[in-house]
């Protein structure tokens, strides 16, 4: 998991996109060449902490349901 204050959401899918670019074009020693999905979620008016990391979660599986290697934003 990664929180990023004061962030909002396209900044978020923007990093998350990056980050994704980066693992994809990085070339690991001993396992090769690895991708990565990620959930991103921006936190609602009066959500708790629960509720944040489970929409991000819910869009981290719906990433690697589509096709993993993806960016996927959280229903809210």
């Amino acid at each position: 998991m990664i929180v990023l204050p004061k962030t909002d959401l396209n900044t978020a899918k923007d990093i998350a996109l990056k980050l994704r670019d980066h693992v994809q074009d990085t070339e690991f020693t001993d396992i090769g060449q690895r991708t990565a999905s990620y959930g991103v979620a921006t936190l609602l008016h009066n959500e708790c902490l629960s509720s944040i990391v489970q929409r991000a979660d819910l869009a981290l599986y719906l990433a690697k349901d589509n096709g993993r290697n993806r960016v996927e934003i959280a229903n809210g």
